[in-house]
């Protein structure tokens, strides 16, 4: 019966350890495929016109993305989707004329 015992122990010991490996893989694996991607890089700015490369891996859909002229949002003429690593050409209404600061934001709020 010493045996027995034996056994069965292992068995538990290795049922133990495969769970929580289990339990590991689903942590790790909901943390890393549960975030989205959606960075930007301005690729040109000209004006009242941006040029936005999309550097994720999703497309991001005309009303996720914000231009901001000296802290106040500007209004985009031209409203696109833009699609995984492509690019595409926005214009806004400016807010001020002369040297500007102009900010744009993306849905994961790369600037």
């Amino acid at each position: 019966m010493k045996g027995i015992s034996g056994i069965i122990a292992t068995i538990l010991l290795v049922l133990i350890a495969i769970s929580l490996v289990g339990v590991a893989y689903v942590f790790f694996s909901g943390m890393i495929g549960g975030r989205t991607s959606k960075p930007i890089s301005i690729a040109a700015s000209d004006g009242n016109t941006v040029v936005i490369s999309n550097d994720g891996t999703e497309a991001i859909s005309s009303g996720e993305i914000k231009i901001f002229v000296n802290g106040q949002e500007a209004t985009i003429l031209n409203p696109q989707a833009i699609e995984s690593h492509k690019t595409a050409t926005l214009e806004f209404i400016p807010i001020e004329n002369g040297n500007v600061n102009v900010k744009v934001i993306s849905p994961s709020n790369a600037v």
